[in-house]
């Protein structure tokens, strides 16, 4: 997985997955799949991650490096508490999804 930022301040986590685990997980050779937060998240966002009032990305980052987290990890967590965020995923057979912030 990696963090990363947009202009608009938002930020986002990418976990790009490849192989059998994928084709298992996705039915698919690779998939991306893209969490991202807008501005107005990231204090909710950083509050989830265990920072309340502090660095959003640097607490993603964390989330991150962590072994034992997934993405999907971070979705559930954030419908839980009620974090919005979009989502987008990508798939070399099933195209391009995606959600909208809600």
């Amino acid at each position: 997985m990696r963090v990363g930022s947009q202009e608009s301040g938002a930020v986002l986590l990418e976990e790009i997955v490849a192989g059998k685990s994928c084709f298992i997980a996705y039915g698919e050779s690779s998939h991306t799949a893209r969490m991202i937060f807008d501005v107005a998240a990231l204090e909710g966002l950083a509050a989830t991650l265990g920072r309340s009032g502090g660095d959003a990305a640097a607490a993603l980052t964390e989330f991150a490096s962590g072994e034992e987290n997934a993405l999907v990890d971070l979705m559930d967590l954030c419908d839980a508490r009620g974090v919005p965020y979009a989502y987008m995923g990508v798939g070399d057979t099933s195209g391009i999804h995606y959600r909208p912030v809600g």
